[in-house]
């Protein structure tokens, strides 16, 4: 799957991977964001968070506290209207709780992509597309071996991109050893 859409309480986010890099478009009533991020910039570290509006667990704390002292009190009903406007603030922390997938660029800055929105399988299948689709990109781009270009930069890009979890051990190996040609197997010594 190439593009994931996610709606949500009056916003659209949008995320579409690209030849070479995911486009994301971020739209709500107050602002507009859209931009292409290369897949050198997308770093390969996510994580995963659950953002909770505390002050609604807060406020539904109060008004359990203040039913209770009511009901203390000797007023039945003032109890059953604090303890629904309990309630009412514990609906609205479970439809405001947010599971997110947070994806790093240039360092630091996060894509936030919710994490079961439409569903949790779909949006697994776009990261793990992703993953795939970027780690492919990075491979052609800078895994090439060509003999008429210096060897040092190319021996960097293929360190780069094993350090990465781009390449596994055995891959840069492999590539490392057709770029600086076949190790000798003549015994020691120099170049016989």
């Amino acid at each position: 799957m190439k593009l994931l859409v996610q709606k949500r309480n009056f916003t659209l986010n949008c995320f579409e991977i690209k030849e070479k890099g995911l486009l994301v478009s971020l739209k709500s009533f107050s602002e507009k964001f859209e931009e292409e991020f290369n897949y050198e910039d997308i770093s390969s570290r996510m994580t995963r968070t659950i953002k909770k509006e505390t002050g609604w667990l807060f406020f539904s704390s109060v008004f359990g506290l203040v039913g209770i002292f009511t009901l203390l009190g000797g007023s039945f009903v003032g109890f059953l209207v604090c303890l629904a406007v309990s309630a009412v603030f514990l609906v609205i922390l479970k439809l405001t709780t947010k599971e997110m997938v947070n994806l790093y660029v240039h360092g630091e800055r996060v894509i936030p992509v919710y994490a079961d929105n439409p569903d949790k399988k779909t949006v697994e299948e776009f990261i793990e597309t992703l993953k795939t689709t970027k780690r492919n990109y990075l491979i052609s781009k800078y895994g090439k071996i060509d003999r008429d270009l210096p060897v040092e930069g190319q021996l960097n890009n293929l360190i780069w991109l094993k350090n990465a979890d781009y390449l596994s051990e055995e891959e840069f190996l492999g590539l490392k050893e057709n770029l600086l040609g076949k190790p000798s197997s003549s015994g020691i010594g120099f170049n016989k």
